[in-house]
């Protein structure tokens, strides 16, 4: 029998959804292995720096186009 707990707020626990264990633990050890044994190269980094600015912008991005309401 499995017990079950609830705190003021919350639901109570009923078990563990090992589907999002498993994705929320194998994607950043993939990652994490893809970092430590692949080499970077210049354009991937270049690359994966300007996507992060660019994404960073969002869609107000020139401001003339953001939404006002």
């Amino acid at each position: 029998m499995m017990k079950t707990t609830a705190r003021k707020g919350f639901p109570a626990i009923k078990g563990v959804r090992w589907f999002n264990v498993a994705v929320l633990t194998i994607t950043p050890a993939i990652a994490l292995y893809g970092i430590l044994h692949a080499s970077a190269r210049r354009e991937t980094i270049l690359f994966s720096a300007a996507y992060y600015i660019f994404t960073m912008l969002g869609k107000c991005y020139p401001p003339m186009f953001c939404f006002q309401g």
